[in-house]
């Protein structure tokens, strides 16, 4: 069944919630309307025009949600499709302030308010601007339409006061409503940026220590479940004491980085690298063999010899050693990464810069 709002698609499940928004807004623009007909103040449409009107209206919106519902929307730079909804939502506008009466006509120019707020979500001051002046150009083209064809219902000194006070109302909200959308995007920057710093290593960009064991908790589930399993290699960089007392610590924070950035590029996008602390890293391999881990242990260690560093001397360079295990169903991970850790102190103590593995009994 065809869901209103797509739960496979969370980009463009939100612009579709935004969509609706304006739906509503259309829905009490159409209640509204008819209000003001049936309390008997003019509207110049017979009663069969206003329902035409009215479905023909939200019919637009039937038709942005085709656009949007479909994914058509994805083709435009700006998804959201703002800027289009509100011409059409001004265009509509324009129609109704035709057919309104003098006495009811300024009413209907707030509804140029709800259009603008709904750009607040997007636009930036400049896009208000040319929106602003072409709503001002609509009116200006609906009192002279009414002053051709309607003279008897235009009052033109009011209809400039009102003219007047819509485009410094619209002048202003521009930038407000700018100003709202800046403060929003910078809003969501940092929110995205205190999202990545709770998973993220700040210095090397690698996954932290909190994700790394989300990560296993949730690998050791679909093992269990599945019969399957993992590999675990951590590993350190060698002598690095030696880095930090003879360059100084932040010649060893940029090898630090350099060296994870390195691995981390290396690696296939089902594999995951983590810092575990100070300058010691863990891998998690989706492998179904031991052996497959091993090897792309050792192909990583090659990787990091002959890496440059650009705060070092020509022939500085930097070494790794690694510990392999491998997960086996049902131990707990705590049980796993003593293995790997135990695998790695038999690589440093054997002459470092070598990968040793450790079978799962």
């Amino acid at each position: 069944m065809l869901k209103i709002i797509p739960s496979d698609d969370l980009k463009q499940a939100k612009l579709i919630r935004r969509y609706l928004m304006s739906v509503v807004s259309y829905l009490m623009s159409v209640l509204f309307i008819f209000f003001v007909h049936y309390q008997g103040f003019s509207l110049s449409l017979p009663r069969h025009m206003l329902w035409i009107y009215s479905c023909a209206a939200l019919a637009t919106q039937a038709v942005f949600y085709g656009i949007f519902r479909t994914g058509f929307n994805k083709r435009f730079s700006d998804p959201s499709l703002t800027i289009q909804q509100m011409v059409v939502g001004i265009a509509w506008l324009m129609v109704v302030a035709y057919y309104a009466s003098e006495a009811v006509r300024p009413l209907f120019l707030l509804f140029y308010l709800m259009i603008f707020i709904f750009g607040a979500f997007k636009l930036k001051v400049q896009q208000f601007l040319y929106l602003s002046l072409f709503a001002l150009i609509s009116y200006g083209t609906v009192v002279a339409m009414l002053l051709f064809f309607r003279p008897e219902m235009v009052n033109l000194n009011l209809e400039v006061l009102n003219g007047a006070c819509l485009g410094i109302v619209l002048f202003w909200f521009s930038f407000v409503g700018g100003y709202i959308n800046q403060l929003r995007e910078k809003l969501v920057e940092a929110l995205g940026i205190i999202k990545k710093l709770a998973t993220h290593d700040e210095l090397t960009n690698v996954f932290n220590r909190r994700k790394l064991f989300e990560t296993l908790q949730r690998e050791k589930a679909l093992a269990d479940r599945n019969g399957t399993t993992f590999s675990i290699c951590m590993f350190d960089l060698d002598l690095f004491k030696e880095i930090n007392d003879t360059y100084g610590h932040l010649v060893g924070d940029t090898v630090l980085r350099i060296v994870a950035q390195a691995i981390s590029n290396d690696l296939r996008e089902e594999d995951y690298m983590a810092r575990f602390g100070g300058e010691e890293f863990v891998l998690v391999l989706s492998y179904p063999e031991l052996e497959s881990a091993v090897k792309c242990a050792e192909r990583l260690r090659r990787l990091t010899e002959s890496l440059y560093f650009p705060d070092l001397p020509n022939h500085f360079r930097i070494t790794i050693s690694f510990g392999v295990t491998e997960y086996r169903s049902p131990e707990l991970i705590e049980e796993t990464l003593a293995r790997a850790d135990s695998a790695l102190y038999r690589a440093k103590t054997r002459g470092r810069n070598r990968v040793e593995f450790d079978r799962a009994s």
